[in-house]
């Protein structure tokens, strides 16, 4: 029976270093040439991926539709006392940068904790800013918290919120609406949806200068450099 797939990312196969090894990208590049094939219709959420998939499994481009990802109707700007009592559930002191992702190497995570090192120390306010992870797993989160340790030491790591629960529509919309900004330093990313959550609650956003995050986020955020942390800590 003829059937439409979507598709959401090609990263195995353009960034090998990114996969679980050769096997995974055998099984991924398998999977998705099978699926293009063979389906009636292909969507993506990105140019970048319709693309990829064109070059890579000789696609006819008409068979590909480009339909971005929309955010929850429920992700609505909260009342100041559900942001008061969320923040203060997290223990959470603004102000603080919020970013919303798992712990993957092209997440880019390690770099905005150097970069969140260098804002630290160049802090001359009383009351330095927090770094917030929300949507790590729990394994993700250790990980992380020994990178930090790694980078920044225990007095910085103190600086640093990890939260690993599952976060309602509300509690999420909290987060984002009451943050000075929401970072998102990912090498490459199949879309973004942490991009145009913020967008929707019209929180400022700092994204790479990439063309994934130029696809996805257009003239709504603020763009830095990967090359040196110390382009997103100015």
């Amino acid at each position: 029976d003829p059937f439409v797939v979507t598709i959401h990312d090609v990263i195995p196969l353009v960034r090998p270093e990114y996969s679980r090894g050769f096997v995974h990208r055998r099984l991924v590049k398998l999977l998705l040439g099978s699926a293009s094939r063979r389906s009636y219709h292909i969507f993506v959420p990105t140019k970048w991926v319709a693309e990829e998939l064109s070059r890579r499994f000789g696609i006819p481009k008409d068979k590909i539709s480009i339909v971005p990802y929309a955010p929850s109707p429920a992700l609505k700007p909260p009342d100041e006392s559900v942001v008061k009592n969320i923040l203060l559930k997290y223990q959470i002191v603004k102000p603080y940068y919020l970013a919303v992702s798992i712990y993957k190497p092209h997440k880019n995570l390690e770099y905005l904790l150097q970069a969140f090192g260098m804002l630290l120390g160049a802090w001359g306010a009383p009351s330095p800013p927090t770094l917030v992870f929300a949507g790590l797993r729990p394994l993700d989160a250790k990980l992380l918290r020994e990178k930090a340790e790694k980078f920044l030491g225990t007095d910085s790591v103190r600086r640093i919120r990890f939260i690993t629960d599952f976060l309602p529509e509300q509690e999420l919309a909290a987060l984002y609406s009451a943050a000075s900004a929401v970072v998102q330093p990912s090498l490459l990313e199949g879309f973004g949806m942490p991009v145009v959550e913020a967008q929707k609650l019209g929180v400022p956003i700092l994204l790479p200068d990439l063309p994934w995050a130029h696809g996805i986020a257009a003239e709504g955020a603020m763009f830095f450099s990967t090359v040196k942390p110390f382009a997103l800590a100015q």
